[in-house]
């Protein structure tokens, strides 16, 4: 079941970046035709040298005569650059009605303000644009982060130092696709921060320890064999929204105000929310002189739903990054114990 929803995750992440990227504007319409026509030739070419290749194999068979591979060389020829010209023509039918189309102002006044330019160069069909797009309100890009985890008890965050958890060996990893919308039309501030990631929040003990279960509570005792490794780990699929302040200032161009975004100071608050995926303990250590390791999986009594508040604060693509989850990790214990994490952040 983990697998599947794990491929669930990885289409539906792909799905978004792709959807967002394939808008139906002047430029990708131009684009697929141009496309169209590439295809068209080269799968003619294609079958032409196909078509050549049999005529020469029967004339070197004695199959047919000299004159008759010329022959038929030159009607297959022919016969491809005929089927090119036809295609072609419809193709261009589109094309020029799409441009008057463009022309006549039906197509989306974006478009326009995107500076997109189609000219006939040397090579075929080439697309120009002036602008990069860099008056859109909304952007998307890929989220990496990692740095240190561990557990935090009764809100207490000195309660880390006396930790039984590994400070360095603790550790976070996130991986997600966001989208950054500048609320204001004319406004450089802010932005609303929003995405879906995969979370991954390992747990590493100091000594021999493990996580244990009775009934409705999850235990730490000693292992009674030395570990090389005791290791917790959650995966978490969540929605992360973020208030951001990005002091990046525009600039003027040709009389027309440019925003910028990630070339400054920038820094957001906010929460998320989300499910907990996959709860997993790996233990190693050496037993008659051999290498072992277990695997457990199961829920351990973590809570199933997952909430909580994270913020950034850093320079351009780069930030501190800091989440804190105010559910507790486990469901019913003795002892409130709630995940935090401290690290770095990219925005790529």
């Amino acid at each position: 079941m983990t697998k599947i929803i794990t491929h669930i995750i990885t289409v539906l992440l792909l799905f978004i970046g792709t959807t967002y990227a394939q808008n139906d504007t002047f430029e990708e319409r131009v684009k697929q035709l141009s496309i169209k026509i590439d295809s068209i030739t080269t799968v003619e070419r294609k079958a032409l040298k196909k078509d050549i290749r049999t005529i020469e194999k029967q004339y070197n068979n004695d199959e047919i005569t000299l004159e008759e591979a010329e022959q038929e060389k030159q009607d297959v020829t022919a016969l491809h650059a005929n089927n090119i010209k036809t295609q072609v023509a419809k193709i261009e039918t589109k094309l020029h009605n799409l441009v008057q189309s463009r022309v006549d102002g039906n197509i989306a006044k974006s478009d326009a303000e995107n500076g997109t330019m189609l000219y006939l160069g040397p090579k075929g069909l080439k697309i120009y644009k002036a602008n990069q797009g860099t008056n859109k309100r909304t952007y998307s890009y890929t989220v990496l982060a990692f740095g240190l985890n561990n557990l935090m008890n009764d809100g207490d965050l000195n309660s880390i130092q006396d930790s039984e958890f590994e400070f360095g060996g603790s550790r976070f990893f996130e991986f997600g696709i966001n989208y950054k919308t500048r609320i204001f039309k004319e406004a450089t501030v802010p932005y609303i921060n929003y995405g879906l990631s995969v979370r991954y929040n390992n747990l590493r003990f100091k000594e021999d320890k493990f996580f244990t279960t009775n009934g409705d509570q999850t235990l730490i005792e000693n292992h009674p064999l030395s570990l090389k490794k005791s290791n917790f780990k959650n995966v978490q699929l969540v929605v992360p929204v973020f208030l951001e302040f990005d002091f990046s200032k525009p600039k003027m161009k040709d009389g027309e105000k440019i925003f910028k975004r990630n070339r400054n100071v920038r820094l957001g608050f906010g929460g998320f929310g989300g499910i907990n995926l996959k709860s997993k303990q790996v233990v190693k250590y050496k037993l008659d002189g051999k290498r072992v390791k277990d695997k457990t999986k199961g829920d351990f009594n973590v809570n199933r739903f997952v909430y909580g508040l994270n913020a950034f604060i850093g320079y351009k693509d780069t930030s501190f990054y800091v989440k804190y989850d105010l559910q507790d990790l486990f469901k019913d214990n003795f002892k409130n114990q709630n995940n935090i994490s401290f690290g770095v952040r990219f925005d790529l």
